[in-house]
């Protein structure tokens, strides 16, 4: 059995000392046994060198065994095993924003002409999503988007109001909502293999979780989950008819993904004959066919919540607003719980007491107990529905 190279425990690599001294034995057994091979001699500094470039070959070759071993392969060697089983490492989103602008009448602008940035961050700067055609002077809902991909890409609730570039018809931005999604640097190596794991636990056509998998993929998609229903009967608890799935998508207040390639990604996972259910359709090209194929899908629904919080303390009502939206849902069917919201503040140096507390999904909350939102909904807390009173 060999001490280096390939073993049963593994790849062992041949360090230079090794090396430099078999080399050394062969040089003195082949020339003679008194040879002096130091770096004050030719032949040592000879030796030296070459044996270098030997240790380099063996760290290659120890490189090469690892990159098929997710435990120790390098950042390069993991990403593309990833890649191998369909799990491709998530690049650098931009963050996207509904917004309301001013313009004047019969007026058109392609994606990207408007340029905006947040005020007091001039190098935190946005871009409308699609074309904007305006038919009467007033105000129109145009979706932007960060003008670079990374994590700086957030626009806090009313800061979007900076026009960067001036151009003809266009005299105010803002946006009543923050960001959502805000935007997100390369997906780190952590998540990219537990995404890995599970999406390797659904792998296999034709099933629930291949189908998420699948859609999960696509870019700019933040969640998704499926139901089905595998019955002979109308499911009344789900309105899935018999033998149905419905996939229900995340992808942001303003959708970052089509239609269609949600579509296919269902299609392509999906078995034959399976019927979808959902209020929105997109195309998916069967390629045996060559037909189009009409796939029905949900988007999750945003339901704002209300807070309504009186705190005793030396606190400001920033500080107490910045605690509660922390806790904001990020995903569908995600319950917020009152007890949670509540306490929030208490964690705010200066905190006292928390002596009123009321939320719900509609202004001027009542309740105090936990908000559980359907299925298609998720729950966004935005700072102007929060009513703070500093006692």
């Amino acid at each position: 059995m060999t001490d280096y190279g390939v073993t049963p425990d593994g790849f062992v690599l041949k360090p230079f000392e090794a090396i430099d001294a078999e080399v050394s034995a062969f040089w003195r057994e082949k020339i003679s046994k008194h040879l002096q091979l130091t770096e004050k001699t030719v032949l040592g500094n000879v030796g030296r060198a070459e044996n270098e470039q030997i240790a380099a070959l063996w760290e290659l070759a120890q490189a090469a065994y690892q990159s098929f071993d997710v435990s120790n392969a390098d950042e390069a060697a993991f990403v593309a095993l990833c890649e191998l089983t369909g799990v491709k490492r998530f690049a650098a989103s931009k963050g996207r924003v509904a917004t309301t602008c001013n313009f004047d009448a019969s007026k058109s602008y392609a994606p990207g002409d408007l340029v905006a940035h947040v005020a007091g961050q001039a190098s935190n700067r946005w871009v409308n999503k699609d074309q904007v055609t305006t038919t009467t002077a007033g105000n129109y809902s145009v979706a932007f988007e960060a003008e670079t991909a990374g994590a700086a890409g957030v626009a806090q609730a009313g800061t979007l109001t900076v026009i960067a570039q001036s151009i003809d018809g266009w005299h105010s931005v803002t946006n009543a909502l923050k960001s959502d999604p805000d935007g997100t640097d390369v997906e780190t190596l952590e998540a990219l293999e537990l995404r890995r794991q599970q999406e390797l636990g659904g792998s296999g056509a034709r099933t629930l979780r291949s189908i998420v998998a699948q859609v999960s993929e696509i870019p700019g998609v933040l969640n998704v989950s499926a139901r089905q229903n595998r019955t002979d009967v109308f499911d009344i608890a789900t309105a899935l008819p018999p033998h149905s799935i419905q996939v229900r998508v995340w992808d942001g207040a303003v959708p970052a993904a089509s239609n269609n390639s949600i579509a296919q990604a269902i299609f392509d996972s999906a078995g034959d004959g399976i019927q979808t259910v959902g209020n929105l359709t997109g195309l998916a090209f069967d390629s045996v066919s060559l037909t189009n194929e009409t796939m029905n899908f949900s988007r999750a629904v945003v339901a704002q919540l209300y807070v309504n919080i009186t705190v005793q303390g030396s606190v400001t009502v920033q500080q107490v607003k910045d605690s509660i939206v922390a806790l904001a849902p990020t995903k569908p069917a995600e319950t917020v719980v009152a007890l949670k919201i509540k306490s929030a503040p208490l964690d705010i140096p200066g905190a006292i007491d928390v002596t009123a507390f009321t939320l719900g999904l509609s202004p001027s909350p009542t309740n105090n107990v936990n908000v559980v939102p359907t299925w298609e909904t998720i729950i966004r807390i935005d700072p102007a529905n929060i009513a703070v009173t500093i006692v």
